[in-house]
């Protein structure tokens, strides 16, 4: 059984943005199956690939965004800003060999159901009528 599974009311209906969701989802169930690691240099790996997908999505999102001329874009990215300077500061944390998996799971499974449903679904109408 996985940390956080993947589950069709957590689907916006736009294709890319679903498929990156449950990217984002297989990289949380990484970090979960290595949280328990001896190896730090393990949980940091997973951990610093995580971070990336995380980024490189919310880019990604972002951009979309921007073309569909979403207008709630900027409070959606500020949203985005403040979650990666706490995985930022887990990172640094991290780095310095504590473990903070645990935290950081427990963070991802709260924010980005939350995130998915509430904020996501605010530009899904406005990226559609754009397509």
């Amino acid at each position: 059984m996985h940390f956080l599974e993947w589950s069709d009311e957590y689907e916006i209906g736009i294709p890319e943005i679903d498929a990156q969701h449950q990217g984002l989802v297989d990289c949380i169930n990484d970090l979960a199956e290595v949280k328990d690691q001896q190896d730090i240099r393990v949980i940091q790996d997973v951990f610093a690939r995580l971070i990336d997908y995380t980024v490189n999505h919310f880019k990604y999102e972002e951009d979309l965004q921007a073309s569909a001329g979403y207008e709630n874009i900027d409070g959606h990215k500020q949203q985005h800003v403040m979650f990666v300077r706490k995985m930022e500061t887990f990172q640094k944390r991290a780095a310095v060999g504590e473990n903070v998996a645990m935290a950081v799971l427990s963070l991802l499974k709260l924010w980005l159901l939350a995130h998915i449903q509430r904020e996501d679904m605010g530009y899904v109408a406005a990226v559609k009528a754009a397509a």
